[in-house]
C-alpha cells in the first residue's frame, strides 16, 4: 500500500502529512529543494538519536542536538542551549530545524523554531504513535513551567511532517499504551474512528490517517484553539493534572482523564447508558486505566490550567461517540460535576 498523504492548511501555507512504512530512509526525497543547500538542525532525543539518526536521509550542512528522554527536558532551558546552539554554527532564518522524536521533542524544536530570529521553519518527523496521531499536526509548539503543563508556547506550523509506521515497532509498550490514550480520545470524538478501532483486527495505517484527517477538520477551522479546536482536549483537563502530579506518560494520563470524563458525564445524566456503555467496552479492550484516587485531589493542578479565561474554564463533556460539548465551569466550583 502507498503513503497516505494529507494536506493541511495553515494560514501561512499548507504543508503536507505523508504517512507509510520506511520513510525515515526517504527523508530526504520529502525535503523542499530550497532547503538542501543551507543548514538544518536536527533535534532529537538520545534513544530515538540511537535508534535512527543514522538511517535518517538528510542533504545539506547538517547537525544534531540530542537532548535528554523524557518530559523533563521540555523546559526554557533546554531551548536557550538550542538557540545558543543555532547562533554558535550561524543558522540563520533560511536555515532549517527536524524534529526527529516523540511529542516532547516535537514541542522543544517547534517552539525552538517559532523563537529563533522570530521565526525559522521546521519539520516534524514523529516516531511515536502519539506524536504521529497528534502532537506533530496542527501547530502547537510549547514547554513547561514548574506549575503547569505547556505554558509558555506558540502555534507554529511545520513546514511538512513525515510519520514513518515502522518506527512503532521500536516502541516500547509503555509508549504504545501512551499513544492509544490520544487515539482513543479521537475515537469518542469521531465516529469512523470508534469503529475502526472497535474490533479484533485494526488497520493501524487507517487508524493514523483518520486521526490526522480528525485533527485536520479541527485545525482548518480553528488554527489558534479559540472556539472549536478546545474538543480536541477531551480527557485532557484531568489528563494534565495527573501528568504533571503522579508523572504518568501524556497518554496514559489522557486516558485516565477520559474515564474522569465519561463516568462524571454519566453520572449527571449527560451520557446515555448504552453510549456509556459501549465507550466502556472499549476503555476496558485497549486497557485504559481507571484514576485510583479521589478526583479532588487534581483541583488545585486544574487551577493553573492555561484554558482558563475570566475565572472561567472550559472542560470538554461527551453526550455520545462522535457528540461533545464545550461547557464552561466556574473554576471555584467546576469540582462539584465531577464528584
Amino acid at each position: 500500500m502507498g503513503n497516505s498523504v494529507i494536506e493541511i492548511n495553515s494560514k501561512n501555507g499548507s504543508y503536507p502529512v505523508i504517512i507509510g512504512d520506511g520513510l525515515i530512509n526517504r527523508v530526504d526525497t520529502f525535503i523542499p529543494e530550497k532547503y538542501k543547500s543551507g543548514k538544518i538542525l536536527v533535534v532529537t532525543d538520545v534513544n530515538v538519536n540511537r535508534l535512527y539518526a543514522k538511517k535518517l536521509s538528510l542533504s545539506g550542512e547538517v547537525y544534531f542536538y540530542v537532548v535528554k528522554a523524557g518530559e523533563k527536558s521540555k523546559n526554557l532551558k533546554t531551548v536557550e542551549k538550542i538557540t545558543e546552539f543555532m547562533l554558535d554554527k550561524n543558522f540563520s532564518r533560511t536555515d532549517l530545524i527536524v524534529a526527529l522524536g516523540g511529542g516532547v521533542v516535537g514541542d522543544i524544536a517547534g517552539f525552538t523554531a517559532a523563537i529563533y530570529e522570530r521565526g525559522i521553519d521546521f519539520v516534524q518527523i514523529p516516531t511515536t504513535l502519539l506524536a504521529g496521531t497528534d502532537s506533530s499536526v496542527g501547530g502547537k509548539t510549547a514547554v513547561n513551567l514548574s506549575k503547569g503543563k505547556n505554558i509558555i508556547g506558540a502555534f507554529k506550523a511545520p513546514v511538512l511532517v513525515v510519520f514513518d509506521t515502522e518506527t512503532l515497532y521500536t516502541l516500547p509498550e509503555e509508549e504504545i499504551k501512551s499513544g492509544l490514550g490520544e487515539v482513543i480520545k479521537y475515537a469518542l470524538i469521531d465516529g469512523k474512528i470508534f469503529d475502526a478501532i472497535d474490533k479484533e483486527a485494526i488497520d493501524l495505517k487507517e487508524v493514523i490517517t483518520l486521526c490526522v484527517e480528525c485533527k485536520k477538520r479541527y485545525v482548518e477551522e480553528d488554527e489558534t484553539d479559540l472556539s472549536i479546536r478546545a474538543v480536541l482536549n477531551l480527557g485532557h483537563t484531568f489528563g494534565h493534572a495527573i501528568e504533571r502530579k503522579y508523572g504518568l506518560k501524556h497518554g496514559v494520563a489522557v486516558g485516565e482523564g477520559l474515564r474522569i470524563i465519561v463516568k462524571a458525564c454519566y453520572d449527571k445524566g449527560v451520557l446515555p447508558k448504552d453510549e456509556y456503555e459501549k465507550i466502556i467496552a472499549l476503555f476496558d479492550r485497549y486497557g485504559v486505566e481507571k484514576f485510583d484516587k479521589p478526583v479532588a485531589d487534581l483541583f488545585p493542578a486544574i487551577k493553573f490550567d492555561k484554558k482558563i479565561r475570566n475565572g472561567k474554564l472550559n472542560v470538554v463533556l461527551i453526550k455520545g461517540v462522535g457528540k461533545c460539548e464545550i461547557r464552561k465551569f466556574d473554576v471555584e466550583k467546576f469540582g462539584a460535576f465531577f464528584i
